[in-house]
Parts: C-alpha cells; structure tokens; sequence
C-alpha cells in the first residue's frame, strides 16, 4: 500500500512528464513565484528549470546535502509534493499536516480526477 492505496511505479518513480505536469498546474493554480527543489538525484533538473523558465518561475535548491534545512524549508512552504513511499516525504508531511498546510504527492490523484 502506498499513500492508503495500491501502489504503482508513477507514485513511487515518478517520470518526468508528471512531475513537469503536476508543477505546472500547481504553479497555475497557487500564482507561485518560486520552487524550492528538495531531492537527492539531479536526473530531471534541465526539464524542470526549463518548465519553470517558461512560466516565469525562479527555482532553489540546495548546493550542498543537508537534509535538516531541506525539512525545516520544506515544513514552511506554501506546498509540498513528495514522493508517497519516502521516509523523508512521510518527515516533512506529518510536521505539515500538524499545521494544516497542503500536501500532494507526485502521480497520485486521490479523486481521480486529473488535477492536483
């Protein structure tokens, strides 16, 4: 089970085209400025800072492993999509939802629904 749900390789490696998706709509319906990138493989960053490029968004990571400050911004921001099976997703969701901020998770759609 993954995320209270049968789980499937998009929740667990999401591909590039859903993760550049589910940013856009997310972008679109927060008016967000800027992305905070926490991850721990660089393999989509020229896709992503291209689709934040065209939409006029500036993008931030860290430049140095430090998992500590990753949770403490990731706690803070406005969102948070992570991925449903990690343990460093399952850290910064729970400080998240004591606080009543949103969480997504990249492929999943609990409604079903194609939207975030």
């Amino acid at each position: 089970m993954c995320c209270r749900v049968p789980c499937v390789t998009d929740y667990v490696y999401a591909d590039v085209d859903t993760v550049t998706r589910q940013l856009t709509k997310l972008i679109h319906r927060t008016k967000a400025k800027s992305v905070f990138l926490a991850r721990d493989s660089q393999r989509y960053d020229s896709d992503i800072a291209a689709t934040l490029k065209k939409l006029s968004v500036s993008y931030h990571w860290l430049t140095e492993d430090d998992p500590h400050l990753d949770l403490a911004i990731l706690g803070q921001s406005d969102h948070f999509i992570g991925n449903c099976i990690s343990t460093f997703s399952a850290f910064a969701t729970r400080e998240r939802r004591a606080k009543q901020l949103p969480v997504s998770f990249w492929g999943f759609n609990p409604s079903g629904k194609d939207e975030l």
